[in-house]
């Protein structure tokens, strides 16, 4: 029976900081895996957007749909916060299956 490698060694052997990133380490990469200052890669599935209004920033829905074109579901919640499925978990709920409900 062969072994399958443990995670040390599956890990490549390399010193210094990782790729894409500064000297202060922090990552020049956005959230969608791109350099920073560049556009992400369009979205080509439907997407669902809710704010809740405890958020640090709420985005307008002009805003999400220039972000998304496919967006086929925005709410503006009446409570919740950054943290909304730990706050509000059965409207978070809801709310995903709100935006889901037009691809069943």
């Amino acid at each position: 029976m062969k072994r399958s490698p443990t995670c040390a060694g599956a890990l490549p052997r390399r010193a210094g900081p990782p790729k894409n990133s500064s000297p202060t380490g922090r990552s020049r990469l956005n959230s969608a895996g791109t350099p920073a200052g560049q556009p992400p890669p369009q979205v080509s599935i439907p997407v669902g957007y809710t704010t809740f209004p405890g958020e640090i920033f709420r985005a307008p829905r002009s805003w999400v749909e220039q972000g998304y074109p496919t967006l086929t579901y925005f709410h503006e919640a009446a409570k919740g916060g950054h943290f909304a499925a730990w706050e509000e978990p059965g409207l978070f709920s809801e709310e995903i299956r709100a935006a889901f409900n037009s691809l069943r």
